[in-house]
């Protein structure tokens, strides 16, 4: 999406080009712009891996600097970045410092020192490894269907499991050949579960000695952790038990038992296995728990909480390191009575402070009229419904008023745009109301200048 919207950029900068005669590059008055183009939001990299940041910047006067951001602490400021015409890209190397959701932020500033709006990319770093089905042959025997004048004949029946730790995802094919030639390819629905096993009769009459051929997704359509093991060819003997032992199925996980499971998003945990039921807690991004146990079906996983006790966690929203353990299974706990709740005994729980982004604490900005006030967004059981913002100034005395319309409510983003003066000091702070009209905590206070002239 991110190369996609540069791709845009530039073919209007390319046309820009073609229509004005000294190709100066404008890209209209209120730039400079800034987005980037690497990593891409949402991206999952390994726990110790650099993070390589790119993008590109636009101003009709070119671009002074740009700065890298990273959950609101700058990491990098580039000064003069290399550019062709008014088009600047930048680069830069990060190491995280841990698992967890980072937000990285770019800001460019023009040749006046106007700054552009920040472009992110959020990076989940120590996202747990994908979990995969596979489909793994357990035995292919010449089953007898009759006999004539004396002498059996034989369909083929084979037997395959699941040996992966996700169900099967889709409907596959199967392919059955005899003596080196294809004969029948079925259409075998999905679904099948880990662990669990099924079978397939391919009617298909021999008498004797014969080679079978047996190929599990033979159009390649479900991606599997192990591949190696969906092939068979050998042959089998009509009325005669294959040598035990043949087409085995080796394990694709070593994990211990019990097993645990990953949140790689918060992940509410409940009193049952329902969102009918309460949510009692939650598993936050990159926090793992033990599984002490399942529902019947293996949707939902009872998991240790932190403080003590159980809850259960809906086994699509997590990842778990096994699902070749013998879990019991747990009886769901009764349903809780419906009862009207009476207004005001709802969520009472408000929402965590915001952290403010954009612009630096303590930053000088040189005189222009507006400038944007960023932050990073919270979540909370009940969602975001809005942020407000104070903003207060003096002009050298100390003396902090509220500017006008000060307190902002009903902000539906992460940002607003303010109107500044020059020669003004400014400092402003922000605070989150929750679904449920719980306002958190108001954040820091966080100042800069705007300088004359």
């Amino acid at each position: 999406m991110k190369l996609h919207r540069f791709a845009i950029l530039f073919s209007v900068y390319i046309t820009l080009c073609a229509l004005l005669p000294a190709c100066t590059g404008s890209y209209g008055s209120e730039g400079p712009y800034v987005w980037i183009d690497v990593p891409v939001d949402g991206l999952d990299v390994p726990e110790g891996e650099p993070v390589n940041i790119e993008g590109h910047a636009a101003h009709t006067g070119g671009i002074r600097r740009v700065e890298v951001w990273v959950n609101a602490e700058r990491q990098t400021t580039i000064e003069n970045p290399p550019a062709k015409g008014n088009l600047a890209s930048f680069t830069h190397s990060w190491t995280p410092p841990g698992p967890g959701e980072y937000t990285i932020q770019a800001i460019s500033f023009g040749s006046d020192g106007a700054a552009s709006q920040p472009d992110s990319a959020r990076v989940n770093v120590g996202a747990p490894t994908l979990a995969f089905p596979d489909l793994a042959i357990v035995s292919v025997e010449a089953l007898v269907a009759g006999d004539k004048d004396g002498v059996p004949f034989c369909n083929t029946r084979l037997v395959y499991t699941n040996a992966g730790e996700v169900a099967i995802p889709a409907n596959f094919a199967i392919k059955f050949s005899f003596d080196g030639s294809p004969v029948k390819e079925d259409i075998v629905a999905g679904g099948l579960l880990p662990g669990a096993t099924s079978e397939a009769t391919f009617v298909y009459q021999f008498v004797d000695l014969h080679n079978i051929g047996i190929n599990l997704d033979s159009t390649e359509l479900i991606s599997e952790s192990n591949e190696t093991n969906n092939a068979f060819a050998e042959a089998r003997t009509c009325g005669v038990v294959p040598t035990p032992g043949t087409a085995t199925v080796t394990p694709t996980t070593g994990a211990p038992c019990p097993p645990s499971v990953l949140a790689s998003k918060s992940v509410n945990c409940r009193v049952g296995p329902s969102t009918d039921y309460e949510a009692i807690g939650a598993l936050s991004p990159g926090q793992s728990a033990l599984v002490l146990g399942r529902n019947a079906d293996s949707s939902w996983w009872v998991v240790e909480r932190a403080g003590g006790g159980k809850c259960w966690v809906w086994g699509q929203a997590v990842q778990i390191s096994s699902q070749t353990c013998d879990l019991p299974v747990i009886e769901a706990p009764p349903l809780p009575t419906i009862t009207l709740t009476p207004i005001g005994e709802g969520d009472k729980i408000p929402p965590s402070a915001p952290q403010q982004a954009v612009p630096q604490n303590g930053l000088d900005i040189p005189c222009k009229a507006s400038q944007t006030l960023a932050w990073l967004p919270v979540e909370d059981p009940s969602g975001i419904a809005s942020y407000q913002v104070e903003v207060q100034r003096h002009s050298g005395d100390n003396n902090w008023k509220a500017v006008s319309g000060s307190p902002f409510t009903g902000i539906g983003s992460k940002s607003m745009d303010l109107t500044v003066e020059c020669g003004w000091t400014y400092r402003w702070r922000v605070r989150a109301v929750d679904g449920a009209g719980n306002p958190s905590a108001w954040s820091g206070w966080w100042q800069f200048n705007v300088l004359i002239g």
